[in-house]
């Protein structure tokens, strides 16, 4: 098992708002809202699931993910 999984959680709607969504073939909104509920359930049943609010600034995200990283080495 990883060390930790670091999930980047974004509103399946508003990563469909985005410049250029759609162009890939998993980048349907119905898949995108699958995966975020199953992604929703891993994280309340594992303890190594961070969950990161990709809803913000690349900068807050990258801060965060930079904090947990840290605290593995």
């Amino acid at each position: 098992l990883p060390d930790r999984i670091i999930y980047l959680k974004m509103d399946p709607v508003i990563a469909a708002s985005r410049g250029d969504y759609g162009a890939e073939r998993f980048e349907k909104l119905d898949f995108q809202q699958t995966v975020a509920q199953q992604m929703d359930n891993l994280a309340g049943s594992s303890s190594i699931v961070n969950i990161i609010d990709s809803n913000r600034d690349p900068d807050a995200i990258f801060e965060d993910i930079w904090k947990i990283m840290q605290s593995i080495y």
